[in-house]
């Protein structure tokens, strides 16, 4: 669950090496989706149409429902507001975040980070587990009363 979305090829073509390609598609990917939440009004982000395809598919809320709000919160600085929407977007914040620094330091030339994606992949296991769990709690707050917390 590395961020990255910009396509290999450009970046080959504006001369980014091979072995820091990686490493500078994470960066430049999540600076790209922290300038979008930090200049995206909040109320235009609310005004979308929010059309959910598994609460239309199962009747029940989604487990992502507030990790967007959320992630608005946490790169804003607001605070505790996030926690409300989905306490697991302060989590992908964070590491979002952790990719951020680990790709930076790669760029810096410190070829000695492979733990830092063993690291990665061990807090990419813990994420998927706590959201896992924070759903299921969420479900039976729902089944008991009737709307999500």
């Amino acid at each position: 669950m590395i961020v990255r979305f910009i396509p290999r090829k450009f970046l080959a073509s504006i001369g980014i090496k091979d072995d820091m390609n990686n490493a500078t598609n994470t960066l430049i990917s999540i600076s790209i989706i922290v300038l979008f939440f930090l200049f995206v009004p909040f109320t235009l982000i609310n005004e979308v149409p929010h059309f959910c395809l598994f609460q239309s598919l199962f009747g029940i809320p989604c487990p992502g429902c507030g990790v967007i709000r959320g992630l608005y919160n946490f790169v804003n600085f607001k605070g505790f507001c996030g926690l409300r929407e989905n306490f697991v977007a302060y989590l992908f914040g964070l590491w979002i975040l952790f990719q951020f620094i680990i790709s930076f330091f790669k760029i810096l030339g410190f070829s000695h980070l492979k733990r830092g994606d063993r690291i990665m992949k061990n807090i990419d296991s813990i994420i998927i587990f706590i959201f896992t769990i924070n759903y299921f709690i969420n479900l039976i707050i729902y089944y008991v009363t009737g709307n999500m917390p």
